[in-house]
């Protein structure tokens, strides 16, 4: 056994949580105070962390990774000047994406035969 996993089995879990995110171009995410700890990997590129309380941003790059037990607030940024996001609202941008392309479904659905036939009729057929 590796010594995080002897660590890790030392402090009888009672629960866990998995999940992550792919990021690019400029963001921040503010995660509120937390029970318990928080581990966290960064696969691809980098990100700075920055905990309530202290002082200094931690720039985290790829392959590293950082535990959080004090339960205190903190933010993960890639530029630290963006104003940071909540996660629930990125939990509803992606949630209500297909209703954002609703519309477009139902026009294409409703029209399709036009759609069909204009392109049929004026050679964009592939012949």
């Amino acid at each position: 056994m590796d010594p995080l996993s002897e660590v890790l089995s030392l402090l009888k879990l009672r629960s866990y949580v998995s999940g992550g995110f792919d990021a690019n171009g400029d963001w921040a995410v503010q995660f509120g105070a937390h029970d318990g700890i928080k581990f966290h990997a960064v696969l691809r590129g980098e990100c700075w962390v920055l905990v309530e309380g202290l002082p200094d941003p931690v720039k985290v790059s790829e392959g590293e990774c950082f535990l959080l037990a004090g339960g205190k607030p903190f933010r993960l940024a890639s530029n630290l000047a963006v104003e940071p996001v909540a996660p629930i609202l990125i939990v509803l941008s992606l949630a209500l994406a297909p209703i954002v392309m609703l519309p477009v479904v139902l026009v294409f659905v409703l029209f399709q035969r036009y759609f069909i036939e204009g392109v049929t009729l004026t050679g964009m057929g592939g012949r």
